[in-house]
């Protein structure tokens, strides 16, 4: 009779700012809903030492002991998940999946349905935040994939910064639409080799906020830039709307020195203080979503997941 498979659940546990109910809900959800055999493999290099105590003392976590590195932002985030996927790979699991810390499953059998939708041509499955752009980008907060997959073609989960330049990656950033993310280096392997993925979109019907607090697929729950200190997102480029004669000027000042005439510079100063004073506006919204989002998970994440849900 064969043996049940295997998860790796693969998670770098980081926080700007340390706040322990996150990392509570985020263990919690994670055993409330996941049924398939797992272990969380954890990278905790600059974990708060008090957080990370809580960590060694888990049953279902094993913290790796990775080497430090210098490298920051999405590089540092693809080192360590890298680092983990090889570990948990080479320890014979089925199947290996990313979680943000702001990220946990919120329906039983989450896994299976994901296994149960992958094959040979189609091995991994992820989050895509079109409500961020993102046309082709795997975002880290879920992706599910074969560790067969792994196995064979040893990805990274971002392009060496050497290689960003080339014409191929220039072609895989725009077919992606985004920056560069982790996630991006297995977006390359599955273009170059034609195979497949599910996409895992925002699902919940109720929000307070396009970005932040999304359900995908209704199985995963990703707060999603929580942590940014400027929260200003993407998406809220779109918000600043400028008539057709002002982006035109615009558009002409970045192509050509037209700063230096003093007739265009009188006329550019107040177009660009607009947007500034938009952005400061939105930059506002958004924390203020942020707060709200951040309360009502933290005091009664069932209710509010069940609120997204519209349950």
């Amino acid at each position: 009779m064969p043996a049940d498979p295997v998860l790796a659940i693969l998670v770098v546990y980081y926080f700007e700012e340390p706040e322990a109910g996150l990392l509570d809900i985020h263990l919690e959800r994670i055993r409330r809903h996941t049924r398939m055999p797992y272990r969380i493999y954890a990278a905790a290099n600059r974990l708060p030492d008090e957080l990370r105590t809580r960590l060694l003392s888990a049953d279902d976590v094993t913290v790796c002991p990775i080497p430090e590195t210098e490298l920051r932002s999405s590089y540092e985030h693809a080192y360590y998940l890298g680092a983990l996927a090889r570990q948990a790979a080479a320890e014979g699991v089925d199947y290996l999946c990313t979680l943000d810390v702001d990220s946990f499953p919120v329906a039983d059998h989450w896994a299976e349905t994901l296994a149960e939708r992958l094959d040979r041509r189609t091995p991994l499955a992820g989050i895509l935040r079109r409500e961020n752009g993102d046309r082709f980008l795997i975002h880290p907060s879920c992706i599910f994939m074969r560790a067969d997959f792994f196995r064979t073609f040893q990805p990274g989960f971002l392009p060496g910064r050497e290689d960003v330049g080339s014409l191929r990656f220039r072609l895989l950033r725009m077919l992606m639409n985004s920056e560069w993310d982790t996630g991006a280096g297995l977006n390359d392997v599955l273009w170059r080799h034609r195979l497949k993925w599910v996409r895992l979109l925002r699902s919940n019907i109720n929000q307070d906020h396009y970005l932040m607090a999304g359900i995908y697929g209704g199985l995963i729950f990703h707060l999603g830039s929580g942590s940014r200190g400027d929260k200003w997102f993407r998406g809220d480029e779109d918000q600043i709307a400028l008539p057709p004669g002002k982006r035109l000027l615009l558009s002409a000042a970045g192509i050509m020195p037209l700063g230096r005439i003093p007739w265009f510079r009188s006329k550019l100063a107040p177009i660009r203080r607009e947007i500034e004073e938009r952005r400061a506006e939105i930059m506002q919204l958004n924390r203020e979503s942020c707060e709200i989002v951040m309360n009502s998970l933290i005091r009664d994440p069932a209710g509010y997941i069940d609120y997204l849900m519209d349950r």
